[in-house]
């Protein structure tokens, strides 16, 4: 399940997921909301909270791939908060190749995640 973070400035989206991600996860909440944004900002950034993923359908995946080519370069910012080792571990690997400043945060350090997303500090 994905639900949108609200509480964010302009030009900042925030995406929680919990348990199982699904296609219609990313057809219903990720991608719309992230075009939504683009409509008014060159670039945006993104803070992406996972916790206690549960896994991702093929569907999400394919659709995460197709999504992130197709906005490679349309981020400033990517913040991915999660105390999974697997998913520190890829976004280190893929952070390295976006044209984004991509940096991972513990769960203890989500207040230290949303600042940086949203001032770069």
């Amino acid at each position: 399940m994905m639900e949108v973070i609200e509480d964010l400035p302009d030009g900042v989206v925030g995406i929680a997921s919990k348990g199982r991600i699904t296609k219609a996860d990313y057809e219903k909440i990720v991608i719309p909301t992230i075009e939504e944004a683009l409509k008014t900002h060159k670039k945006i950034s993104l803070l992406f909270h996972l916790e206690n993923l549960e896994g991702m359908d093929l569907g999400a995946m394919w659709d995460d791939a197709s999504f992130g080519l197709k906005h490679w370069s349309d981020f400033d910012r990517i913040a991915f908060v999660s105390d999974i080792e697997w998913v520190t571990g890829m976004t280190a690997f893929f952070g390295a190749m976006i044209p984004a400043e991509v940096k991972t945060f513990k769960e203890s350090d989500t207040e230290a995640a949303r600042l940086w997303v949203c001032t770069g500090k």
